[in-house]
Parts: structure tokens; C-alpha cells; sequence
């Protein structure tokens, strides 16, 4: 195979449009979704002390003895540990193996990162970002999902779909 001329490697790199905005924005996800991460932490702890304060001042309108014992609400709960694990998601899989391709703009290392189901081929990518909606929110999984689909649907060559 012949090696690519300084000039060849320089303009292919050209060729791709949206270089820019995928590395800037897929360079800072991680940052984002602990963002979302420590807004929900807040929310669930604030919530939680809300509920409480609520249940609190309805039991003193009642006889003593006669009010049940505080149950956590779930959401809230859901909110913390979703939290937690996007904090995790983030530094541990996110940084390392999204955030800092899309800044040292490694096209081709994210575009081979893939998940082989039966001769399809998944970009962890968009698994990434299904993981990030089920644990935090929705808009949480935009810096993820904007770079992956410039990537593999306008990138710098075309992606293959098949094994």
C-alpha cells in the first residue's frame, strides 16, 4: 500500500466539513453529562428534603401515632442514582474513549469502534448515547449524539454498516 503524500493526508482532512463543530462539541460531552449529572444530584437531594418537609408539616395536622412512616420517593431516588452512574459513565468510558478522539480529531478510531451483532456493525457511539438517556437526560446525550452522526452519516469517508 502506498503511503499518502503530506499534501494527500492534508487535503482529505480538508474535505471533511464538519471537523470543527464534531470535535469541539464531542470534546466537551464528558464535561456536559457531568453537568447533567451534578444538576440531578442537586434535584434529587432538594426534592427529597421538599417531600420531607411536606410529609413533616402534613403529620403535625393529625393525631400523633396516626401518621406512617416516611417512604423515599422513588423518582428521587432514580435521580441520585442516575446520577452517580452518569458521573462514573462519564470519566470512565466517555472521556477516554469518545471525548478525547473527537479532540485529537480521530476519525477512524471512532468510526472502527464498534459493537459486531450478526454482520451489522454498531458504533458504540450511539450505544453510548442510549446509555446516557437511560441514566441522566435527554439533552445530556447531544454532545454525544451530534459528533456520532455527523460522523457516520456525513463523516470524512463513508461508514460501513456491514462486517
Amino acid at each position: 500500500m502506498a503511503k499518502k503524500k503530506p499534501e494527500e493526508v492534508k487535503k482529505s482532512k480538508e474535505e471533511w466539513q464538519y471537523e470543527k463543530i464534531a470535535s469541539i462539541v464531542g470534546k466537551w460531552a464528558w464535561v456536559i453529562l457531568l453537568l447533567d449529572a451534578l444538576i440531578y444530584i442537586i434535584l434529587g437531594i432538594y426534592w427529597e428534603a421538599v417531600a420531607f418537609q411536606l410529609y413533616t408539616s402534613a403529620c403535625a395536622l393529625v393525631p400523633p401515632g396516626t401518621c406512617p412512616p416516611y417512604i423515599v420517593t422513588g423518582t428521587n431516588v432514580w435521580y441520585i442514582i442516575g446520577a452517580i452512574v452518569t458521573v462514573l459513565f462519564s470519566l470512565l468510558i466517555v472521556r477516554p474513549r469518545f471525548s478525547n478522539k473527537c479532540a485529537a480529531k480521530e476519525w477512524d478510531v471512532l468510526m472502527e469502534d464498534v459493537l459486531v451483532v450478526g454482520g451489522f456493525r454498531i458504533p458504540w457511539m450511539f450505544i453510548w448515547c442510549i446509555i446516557a438517556a437511560i441514566f441522566g437526560v435527554g439533552w445530556a446525550t447531544f454532545p454525544i449524539l451530534i459528533p456520532a452522526i455527523l460522523l457516520i452519516f456525513a463523516g470524512p469517508k463513508p461508514y460501513e454498516w456491514k462486517e
